[in-house]
């Protein structure tokens, strides 16, 4: 019996070993489980819905870091799982953001947007002549039909808080008695802006204005070849005919001389943009470099520029030629790593289509047609140019000028 009893001791004993091992292991293997670590992505768009770089992000009152293509990732545990948790997001020229989120075991990516702050914009009309303050002016804010208001005894005339933010294009028409309609965009940049408008008086015989064409900046304003060489003397050939002008002499570069995408290069930066012309158009007729959108943006850009003769007057067709050129440096436009190209791309088809709308002064409906193609390519342009913060330029300062120039045609 004793022996018995003692094999039921020691049993007893072991079990509770063994039970307090389970134990001891049960918690081992939960504090591992809970120290687990899961990412959460965190995203931060503006009120355009566009991913914003560089926005501080605070969790639980802690900084994590700034967003790198609106996006960065918090790294938390398993402790997290059911609670509640703060997010923060701030960035300069934006209204903070601040959301609480409840962590879930399959947590989703969260975003958060941060607004632009709003805008108070005032609209002062003067005269062109006397600077004197314009009473009465009908301002129409926007694509509205409707009249916004009017401008009061000192010209001036304060758009309602709350409609636009920061860095909107506004676009503003002003019409007052005995004064030319004026249709411009105003570039909010600052919480209070103000703006002045110059109206020029109507003439009681308006005189004939004649289309001029404005001398745009190179397509290569961002990035010049290092060198641009005189192509090799021209061998004339025996077959060329007696009656070849000089300029088709010029643009027959024999292959072995001068590469004719050289020459075309010489003769485009150097201002003799028939000769450049004739040979992009030669290079691109032929398949292997008729997917060069860089060879189709000169060809486009050469074409703009023997558009309008000395007197003012345009040819449409080649402004179509030069639309034409412009489209296939645009569908190709993928190819090229420079992110200024598709700008440059869209400003050159909106100045295409801004003196075929001058060309057409005769038909409503076709000027009424490229009058929008211009301002939306050249919003477009502008657009890229801001984004990449490329605005101190001569290419920007005319796509500006070209679309107030748009804008003010009727």
């Amino acid at each position: 019996m004793r022996q018995s009893g003692k094999i039921t001791f020691f049993g007893i004993v072991l079990t509770v070993v063994i039970l307090l091992a389970a134990v001891i292991m049960i918690m081992i293997i939960g504090e591992v489980t809970k120290k687990e670590k899961a990412s959460l992505v965190i995203k931060v768009i503006n009120d355009k819905n566009e991913p914003i770089n560089g926005a501080l992000v605070i969790v639980k009152d802690k900084q994590i870091g700034y967003t790198q293509g609106g996006v960065i990732h918090y790294v938390y545990t398993t402790d997290d799982v059911g609670n509640e948790i703060n997010i923060k997001c701030r960035l300069q020229n934006y209204q903070d953001a601040d959301t609480n989120i409840l962590i879930e075991s399959n947590q989703m990516p969260v975003s958060l947007m941060m607004y632009r702050p709003l805008v108070s914009l005032t609209i002062v009309v003067k005269d062109s002549a006397t600077s004197a303050p314009i009473n009465g002016a009908s301002i129409y804010v926007g694509t509205d039909s409707i009249k916004s208001g009017s401008t009061d005894a000192d010209g001036g005339f304060s758009i309602a808080g709350g409609k636009f933010r920061l860095n909107d294009d506004v676009s503003i028409r002003i019409e007052a008695n005995g004064y030319q309609k004026m249709e411009k965009y105003i570039y909010t940049t600052s919480i209070n802006q103000q703006e002045t408008i110059l109206l020029t008086k109507k003439t009681v015989s308006a005189p004939v204005i004649v289309s001029k064409k404005v001398d745009s900046p190179s397509a290569l304003i961002f990035a010049r070849k290092s060198e641009s060489k005189a192509p090799e003397p021209v061998a004339v050939k025996q077959t060329t005919e007696p009656g070849a002008s000089k300029a088709e002499l010029e643009t027959e570069i024999p292959s072995g001389i001068a590469p004719k995408e050289d020459s075309a290069f010489y003769y485009y930066t150097n201002g003799k943009y028939e000769q450049a012309l004739n040979i992009y158009r030669s290079l691109t007729a032929q398949t292997e470099w008729s997917v060069r959108p860089d060879f189709w943006l000169y060809s486009a850009d050469c074409a703009l520029h023997i558009a309008c003769d000395a007197h003012g007057v345009f040819n449409t067709a080649i402004l179509l030629d030069a639309l034409k050129y412009a489209d296939n440096a645009e569908r190709f436009q993928n190819r090229v790593v420079e992110k200024w190209f598709p700008a440059v791309v869209q400003i050159k088809k909106g100045e295409a289509n801004a003196y075929l709308c001058e060309a057409n002064i005769n038909n409503a409906s076709r000027r009424a047609e490229y009058r929008q193609s211009a301002l939306r390519n050249l919003n477009n342009g502008i657009n890229i140019l801001r984004n990449e913060k490329l605005i101190d330029n001569e290419l920007y300062r005319f796509a500006l000028s070209m679309r107030d120039r748009v804008a003010g045609s009727y």
